[in-house]
């Protein structure tokens, strides 16, 4: 931060009425607009390579790919990749390689477009799965060709009683689950409710998409409701069955208007990376709280007549290549400094 540089008061409110009652003022809309992406990332002309974490909360993976739609439309040379890590715990194994991926990756984009010199950057997308692995592609999500097809899966819903906590999404039980180098008890346990959990409170729609298909992108969902209550959204995830973890243990809230009336929404969920295993199983869930997005005083009660999902699947055109990024070696210190 700018020394003498200050916060406007605007953010500390919005934090209080935000995470308390669930609302933003206008202004603080207004606020939160002027500082996204879209008055901001058009001013960007250095070439950008965007390193986001699959868990990462506060975030998530279709921040980077907005960002990267806006730069490539601008002309502006991008790369994406997508790492297990970010704001949270990444609850899937992490590939050894990873570390050394991300540095080779980051001096060899310094080398190009800083020092000038004619040097490979490596494939323009490179994301990792559910299991540690590696792929690569010269096209991103959004581009003509990356994207083949769906799976989809429909469902009649049911009733669903909103109730803060109560067998909602989180806190993740992070037992058993490795954590960050130097986190503490008490950081866990605050990591723990920024990530979803399978909720017993929750509205499922199962499907099992056929072994090696590549669900890459944002999801969609779409319900028809109606209800009665004081809560503004109920939330969405997706469950990896075989591993009882939630993708990317990111939660999504869906907006709704419980006023009794009829109302049918379809919301893009965060971005997630999956490569389908034998028996492949995934579960969207539709639950009534979600510890990422705590309020205290929705309270309701909602009956979905019908929900559907669309999972973007990677085509033939992606030109899909596995990696397995060698193992980095620990950096040896020369007076202070990492040669």
């Amino acid at each position: 931060m700018e020394i003498g540089a200050q916060v406007n008061p605007q953010l500390y409110s919005g934090v209080i009425t935000g995470d308390v009652l669930g609302i933003l003022t206008p202004s603080q809309e207004a606020l939160l607009t002027r500082s996204g992406p879209a008055e901001l990332v058009s001013n960007i002309t250095a070439p950008t390579l965007l390193i986001q974490g699959t868990a990462d909360g506060l975030f998530p993976l279709q921040q980077s790919v907005t960002n990267a739609q806006m730069l490539a439309a601008s002309g502006v040379p991008v790369k994406m990749i997508w790492v297990c890590g970010g704001h949270g715990v990444c609850l899937d194994p992490i590939n050894p390689g990873q570390e050394k991926l991300i540095l080779d990756a980051t001096l060899a984009w310094l080398d190009k477009y800083v020092k000038g010199n004619n040097v490979d950057t490596g494939p323009t997308f490179q994301w990792v799965d559910q299991t540690g692995q590696f792929f690569s592609s010269d096209k991103l999500p959004f581009e003509t060709g990356f994207i083949g097809g769906n799976v989809t899966a429909s469902g009649a819903g049911g009733l669903l009683p909103i109730i803060p906590l109560l067998g909602g999404s989180g806190p993740q039980n992070l037992a058993g689950f490795p954590l960050p180098a130097g986190t503490s008890a008490l950081e866990g346990m605050l990591l723990s409710f920024a990530i979803g959990s399978p909720a017993t409170n929750a509205l499922n729609l199962t499907v099992s998409p056929l072994q090696g298909t590549q669900i890459v992108g944002a999801p969609q969902v779409t319900i028809t409701y109606s209800g009665l209550g004081t809560s503004r959204h109920v939330y969405a995830q997706i469950v990896d069955e075989q591993t009882g973890v939630v993708l990317g243990g990111i939660v999504t809230p869906i907006p709704v208007t419980l006023d009794g009336q009829t109302h049918t929404v379809t919301v893009p969920l965060e971005a997630i990376a999956y490569t389908a295993p034998p028996g492949a199983k995934l579960t969207l869930q539709v639950v009534s709280s979600a510890t990422p997005f705590l309020n205290l005083i929705s309270f309701g009660l909602i009956n979905i007549s019908s929900m559907q999902l669309v999972l973007p699947t990677v085509g033939r055109n992606a030109h899909v290549t596995p990696e397995s990024p060698s193992a980095s070696q620990p950096l040896v210190l020369v007076g202070g400094m990492a040669p």
